[in-house]
């Protein structure tokens, strides 16, 4: 049921946008007429049949003008105007050509920029339609006696070689028509899929967010009380082992039990956020406490690795604290687990312009080519040999789009790996 409502709303927005571009032409086509008719008046001193051309022209404008009104009115461009507005230019062109040379106006070539944006803009029968009513106009045509007379008494277009050169005139008008028309409107056309592709891109990334949050918030809740179990029967198996069992290596295997069931912990604390939607409250960021605050999220190996280099500014930004030091706790993690051993990581962390920017740099082997594109997606991470889930940065960039920031990858001057949270700057008033 989805692809149908997709094509016919692709179509509709197609639609819409050839409309508007033959509201465009059409005002380009009063404007040429009028041009047209000055020249061969002026210049050329042929008399012209003027209030039949005023009628004709005026009405295309004042149509024009009524269209581009009722588009505007009504919030979009109804479709089925389009047959009846060139429809209409056809006929108001067999008029004017009628009664100026009939087919002997070389202008008659305009019947093709007619006919081309009718296989454009209409369906088949709305384009076989326009065809036929070119055809019969262009028939009325060899019924008018009218001639193109000039001043001195004499006759135009009437012989081949004028007839020719007053072709090529018009050959060349239509071709500049119907090319202005056809690339404005492919062009449109590639801007909308462009944008709608886009539009795609992030509705498939906000149902994956979704499904990310359901299935987190569902796994925290059922393994949080098995693993608490396995906790507290892992702490009384290693006292027992302590205590009686002669073979040492119990109570190292509970010990070990008891660690992977911290890991698992944190896991699930990281899916219990995932799925949590409350908002925290803002509070200013105090920039002498933010070491101190922020060590409170860091394990002690953690700590002893990082290289806090704060920028203070008279600006205290509003964000919610235990959020935001999550988020940084997590960048910093991760690139202490992906640097050398025994190398510093770097938190910056400043404001530039009106937003606030913490950068984490490391000195590991960085990301997999095209993973700067993916950054924070759901369940995409480069541990998955060590068991990691990629719900880290996934958190992070879902923190960063929520303050209406940007989290992105970068290389520093030295092919340092750095990721950087940008945030903008919401001012305490202080």
């Amino acid at each position: 049921m989805g692809r149908p409502m997709t094509a016919s709303t692709d179509s509709t927005s197609e639609q819409q946008l050839g409309l508007h571009w033959l509201i465009r032409l059409r005002w380009i086509a009063v404007c040429g007429q009028i041009l047209i008719c000055v020249v061969a008046a002026g210049l050329l001193g042929i008399l012209l049949p003027w209030p039949t051309l005023v009628v004709c022209i005026g009405f295309t404008a004042l149509s024009n003008a009524f269209l581009l009104w009722h588009i505007r009115r009504s919030g979009g461009g109804e479709c089925w105007l389009m047959p009846f507005v060139l429809g209409a230019d056809i006929v108001a062109l067999t008029i004017m050509l009628y009664f100026t040379g009939g087919a002997h106006n070389p202008f008659t070539m305009f019947y093709l920029l007619h006919m081309t944006m009718a296989v454009i803009l209409l369906p088949t029968w709305g384009a076989w339609g326009a065809v036929a009513l070119c055809t019969a106009g262009f028939w009325c045509l060899f019924q008018s006696d009218h001639e193109l007379v000039s001043r001195c008494g004499g006759t135009c277009c009437n012989d081949m070689r004028a007839h020719l050169q007053g072709m090529v005139v018009g050959m060349v008008l239509t071709g500049c028509g119907i090319a202005y028309f056809v690339s404005r409107l492919t062009a449109g056309l590639r801007a909308s899929r462009r944008m709608t592709a886009l539009a795609q891109a992030d509705g498939e990334r906000a149902r994956r967010t979704m499904e990310v949050a359901t299935l987190a918030a569902g796994i925290a809740h059922e393994l949080a009380t098995p693993l608490g179990t396995i906790a507290v029967v892992s702490q009384d198996l290693e006292t027992v082992a302590g205590e009686c069992c002669s073979n040492r290596g119990c109570a190292a295997d509970a010990r070990v039990i008891r660690q992977e069931v911290e890991r698992c912990r944190l896991i699930i604390e990281k899916l219990g956020m995932a799925g949590r939607t409350e908002q925290e409250a803002c509070k200013p960021l105090d920039w002498e406490k933010l070491g101190v605050l922020l060590s409170s999220y860091l394990s002690e190996p953690v700590r002893e690795r990082l290289d806090l280099r704060l920028r203070p500014s008279a600006k205290r930004p509003l964000l919610p604290q235990s959020r935001l030091f999550q988020c940084l706790a997590i960048l910093i993690k991760n690139a202490v687990e992906a640097a050398p051993a025994g190398t510093a990581v770097i938190l910056e962390a400043e404001v530039v312009a009106n937003n606030c920017v913490f950068r984490v740099t490391d000195q590991g082997p960085g990301f997999p080519p095209g993973y700067g594109r993916r950054i924070g997606e759901p369940m995409v991470t480069t541990k998955s040999k060590t068991g990691g889930l990629g719900l880290g940065l996934y958190l992070v960039k879902a923190f960063v789009v929520e303050r209406g920031g940007e989290l992105r990858l970068e290389s520093g001057p030295g092919g340092e790996t750095v990721l950087v949270m940008q945030v903008p700057l919401m001012e305490n008033g202080s």
